[in-house]
C-alpha cells in the first residue's frame, strides 16, 4: 500500500486508500473490521455538503455502497479500549 494516493472519493474501486480503508486492509488477515453501507445523511438522505463534494469530484455520492469509517472501526468487538493518552504528552511526543 506504500506510495498509494489518498482516495478522496471513499469508493473502494477507485485508486488509493482513504484513512479507514487503509487500516481495514492492513488488518484484513485478522478480520478485525467489517464494512457497512456508507451513509451521507440521515434516513438514507444525502446532505447538501456531500452533494457539493461529489459534484466537485465528478462522481455520484456512494450512498449505500460498502465502506468503512473511523467510528465504525472503533466499534469493532475485537478491540479493547486501554485508556486515553494525556493530550499534552501526546502532542509533545510528536
Amino acid at each position: 500500500m506504500l506510495g498509494q494516493p489518498y482516495n478522496w472519493s471513499f469508493v473502494k474501486s477507485r485508486p488509493g486508500y482513504y484513512c479507514s480503508e487503509y487500516i481495514m486492509n492492513a488488518f484484513q488477515p485478522a478480520q478485525i473490521f467489517t464494512e457497512a453501507p456508507m451513509t451521507f445523511g440521515p434516513n438514507n438522505s444525502i446532505l447538501p455538503g456531500w452533494l457539493d463534494y461529489y459534484a466537485d469530484l465528478g462522481l455520484p455520492v456512494p450512498n449505500g455502497e460498502p465502506g468503512t469509517n473511523p467510528n465504525g472501526l472503533a466499534n469493532s468487538p475485537h478491540l479493547n479500549y486501554l485508556g486515553r493518552l494525556n493530550d499534552v504528552n501526546a502532542v509533545d511526543a510528536w
